[in-house]
């Protein structure tokens, strides 16, 4: 390779880098879309975690990141945090609602009416949050739909999975625990009542 093809390769690859570090959209109005999101299905109370999934920043000190939540929660009134046990949680306001509906910025689902609505709108958000298999995640989540008690064992099973800390089944069940959906006792898991709000599976 000539001096002069590889400066041509550094600043190509200088370029994709600063490239790859751009956020896609603008992380204020993406905050408030998942919590409107998250809203509609009963979580008023959103796990940062969610957040910088959907903003993509990798950590709360991020500047961008930051600075989005600075000016939600001091400067508009939209979101307010609550930091409980290390959990940092955030709750959209009354007048952070009433702006997103006078904006028109954000079309708002109809509230779910019954379970099987409230279901697809779960299953729908764990497709797009959890980086695992799409048929492993249906499995597992078809398995708990019943709101019975399952061992690891079991889920595993269904799944296909050999181990426990297989990356697709860590990846799972954390997606079902961040949207708080999701319960143990001992080693067993179920959906908890957040996942039955119109009643639990008799």
């Amino acid at each position: 390779m000539t001096k002069k093809s590889a400066i041509k390769a550094k600043s190509t690859q200088t370029k994709k880098k600063q490239i790859s570090k751009v956020k896609k959209g603008n992380p204020i109005d993406i905050i408030l879309a998942k919590m409107a999101e998250m809203d509609q299905i009963g979580v008023t109370e959103v796990t940062e975690v969610i957040l910088l999934q959907a903003t993509g920043y990798a950590r709360n000190d991020s500047t961008g990141y930051r600075s989005a939540i600075k000016e939600l929660i001091k400067e508009r009134g939209h979101i307010d945090k609550t930091s409980k046990d290390k959990k940092i949680t955030y709750q959209l306001t009354t007048n952070g609602r009433k702006y997103l509906v006078d904006s028109g910025q954000i079309v708002v689902a109809p509230e779910p009416t019954n379970n099987d609505e409230l279901h697809e709108h779960l299953k729908g958000m764990l497709s797009k949050m959890v980086k695992a298999p799409p048929q492993k995640l249906e499995a597992v989540f078809n398995k708990l739909k019943d709101g019975n008690w399952y061992s690891i064992k079991e889920l595993l099973e269904v799944a296909g999975y050999a181990k426990a800390d297989s990356t697709g089944y860590r990846r799972i069940i954390s997606g079902m625990k961040t949207l708080d959906i999701l319960e143990k006792s001992k080693d067993t898991l179920r959906f908890n009542d957040n996942f039955f709000k119109f009643g639990r599976c008799v």
